[in-house]
C-alpha cells in the first residue's frame, strides 16, 4: 500500500503533467480502481482529467442523487459531498466549500476525477508515460508498475489512439491555418470589389454607367436535421414542419424506431429523410472499436428496413463525430457505403431547452454567418417537447428570408468535422 506522502507527491506530479499534455491538445487515460481496469475513460480538458459525474460515481461505488443544479454524492459509510455546477462549488458533508470546476458537455455533468476521489478516501495517483490515473483505497494492493503490466493491452490501445487524434488535431491545426489565410486573401478580395462598386456607383449617378438589371443573389438552400428520435414528439414535430413547407433530414436511433415507427412511416411518406444514429447513444459502448460504431450502424438499418423497407446511407455519431470518430472508424464506415454527416449550425435546444429566445438567437446568428461566407447551412435540432416551442419561429423566419428547405442525401458532399468528404 502506498504511503500518503508519496501519494500526495504523485497527485502533484500528475496535474503537473496533465498541465503540460494539456498544452498539446485533447487526451484521455486509462482509469484504475484500486487492482481493477475501469471501462470509463477521463478526458483531460484544460489540465485536469474529467469524467461524467455518474461514470465517476460507479467507479468510487457512490450514489448519485440530486438535480443537476445540485448533486449529492454518497457512500456507504454516509460520507457525502454536494456539487453545484453553475456556482463551481464543491460543498463536505461538515459544510465546508471549495472551489472547483464542473462543466457540462452534451448534455452531461463533466468532474473533476481527483479532487472528488480524495473526498471519498482514494489517493490518486499518475503514470505519465502509459497514462495512467489510478484511484486506491484500502482495498488496492498492486503497485502502479505491475498494474501497468497486467493490463498492458489497454495501456497500448490508448496510446494508439491519443497518437492518432495528434496527428488528426495537427493536421485540423494546420487545416485552420490554411484556412485563415485564405479569409485574409477573401476580405482583402472583397475590399477591392467594394471600392469598385463604390466607383461604379459614383459613375452611375454621374450618367457614365448603364442601369443594373435588377436582378438579386438567390438565398441558398438549408439542410434541417434532427436528432435522437423518433420520439412521442415526433409527430407534432411533423405537423410544424409540413405547415411551413420545410423538409428534413432524421437521424433516428433503432430502438426508438421500433416504439415508434408509425411516425418513422410518416415522416418517409411525406417526404423527408430518414437518416441513422446508432443504437444505445452510450459513447463508451458506441466508440469501443470501429467494428462496435459500424455494427451499430448497421443494426440501426434493420431497424429502419424493419419499420419502412428501406435503408439509408447517412450516418451520425453520438455527440458528432469529433473528437472520437477517429480515421479508423471513419475508413470503417467508409468500406460499407455510408456518408458521414454532422453539423454547421448547432441550436444547442439540448441545453436551452425552454428558453426559446437564446436558441433563436444561436440558430439566426449561425445561418446568417455562413450564408455570408457562401456555405449551406446545417442546423442540428433534436425530436425533443422544447425545440417545438421555438421551431415555428425559426422555419417562418428562414422563410420569409428566402431560404429553401434541403434534405441531404447520399449524393451530396458530407459536411463534417473532419472534413472527409469520401
Amino acid at each position: 500500500m502506498y504511503k500518503k506522502l508519496t501519494s500526495v507527491l504523485l497527485l502533484v506530479f500528475c496535474l503537473t503533467l496533465a498541465q503540460t499534455a494539456a498544452a498539446a491538445g485533447y487526451h484521455t487515460a486509462i482509469l484504475g480502481v484500486n487492482d481493477n481496469l475501469s471501462e470509463a475513460q477521463p478526458e483531460l480538458i484544460e489540465g485536469n482529467y474529467y469524467m461524467p459525474v455518474r461514470d465517476l460515481a460507479a467507479a468510487l461505488h457512490v450514489q448519485v442523487a440530486g438535480t443537476p443544479d445540485e448533486i449529492i454524492l454518497t457512500e456507504e459509510s454516509n460520507t457525502s459531498i454536494t456539487l453545484k455546477p453553475t456556482e463551481g462549488k464543491l460543498i463536505k458533508s461538515d459544510g465546508a466549500e471549495t472551489a472547483v470546476k464542473l462543466l457540462v458537455q452534451t448534455g452531461k455533468t463533466l468532474v473533476p476525477v481527483a479532487p472528488i476521489a480524495r473526498e471519498f478516501g482514494y489517493l490518486v495517483t499518475y503514470q505519465a508515460e502509459s497514462k495512467l490515473l489510478r484511484l486506491i483505497n484500502a482495498s488496492g494492493v498492486l503497485t502502479d508498475e505491475i498494474f501497468i503490466q497486467q493490463y498492458q493491452d489497454a495501456v497500448v490501445k490508448n496510446e494508439e489512439t491519443n497518437a492518432q487524434l495528434d496527428k488528426e488535431l495537427k493536421a485540423e491545426n494546420d487545416r485552420k491555418a490554411e484556412e485563415a489565410r485564405k479569409e485574409q486573401l477573401r476580405k482583402e478580395q472583397e475590399q477591392k470589389e467594394k471600392e469598385k462598386r463604390d466607383q461604379e456607383q459614383k459613375d452611375k449617378t454621374a450618367g457614365t454607367n448603364k442601369p443594373s438589371s435588377g436582378k438579386t443573389t438567390p438565398k441558398q438552400p438549408i439542410y434541417l436535421s434532427f436528432d435522437d428520435g423518433p420520439t412521442a414528439h415526433t409527430d407534432q414535430l411533423l405537423d410544424i414542419l409540413d405547415k411551413y413547407g420545410a423538409k428534413a433530414t432524421f437521424f433516428m436511433l433503432g430502438n426508438h424506431i421500433d416504439s415508434y415507427s408509425a411516425s418513422v412511416k410518416r415522416l418517409v411518406k411525406e417526404g423527408h429523410q430518414p437518416a441513422l444514429h446508432g443504437m444505445t447513444h452510450v459513447k463508451s459502448k458506441f466508440y469501443l472499436s470501429p467494428a462496435a460504431a459500424l455494427k451499430e450502424m448497421d443494426d440501426d438499418n434493420d431497424h429502419l428496413y424493419k419499420a419502412v423497407k428501406m435503408k439509408s446511407k447517412l450516418v451520425r455519431p453520438p455527440y458528432g463525430s469529433k473528437p472520437y470518430f477517429l480515421q479508423s472508424f471513419r475508413d470503417k464506415i467508409f468500406t460499407h457505403g455510408y456518408r458521414l454527416w454532422d453539423w454547421n449550425v448547432d441550436s444547442e435546444d439540448w441545453k436551452y431547452k425552454s428558453n426559446s429566445k437564446a436558441i433563436y438567437n444561436r440558430v439566426m446568428s449561425q445561418v446568417h454567418a455562413q450564408h455570408k461566407n457562401g456555405i449551406a447551412p446545417v442546423i442540428l435540432f433534436h425530436d425533443q417537447a422544447d425545440t417545438l416551442k421555438v421551431l415555428p419561429s425559426v422555419l417562418s423566419t428562414l422563410k420569409r428570408e428566402g431560404y429553401s428547405f434541403e434534405l441531404i442525401t447520399p449524393e451530396l458532399t458530407p459536411v463534417n468535422f473532419w472534413h472527409d468528404e469520401r
